[in-house]
């Protein structure tokens, strides 16, 4: 599961993770579906997740 935290109550989540997305809504926080269609090229995989880098994007 991979989701980016935009502020203590919204999390941005890849349109697919439906059951993590459920989880977070129990907790309160409001998951805001995204496509990650080029989370390859951002360098997820076994080692860490896609959201990793956002900051070296920014």
């Amino acid at each position: 599961m991979d989701f980016l935290m935009l502020d203590p109550e919204t999390a941005l989540v890849e349109e697919r993770q439906v059951p993590p997305m459920r989880l977070l809504e129990r907790h309160g926080i409001t998951p805001v579906p995204i496509r990650l269609r080029h989370a390859r090229t951002l360098g997820g995989g076994a080692r860490h997740p896609p959201s990793w880098h956002t900051r070296e994007l920014l």
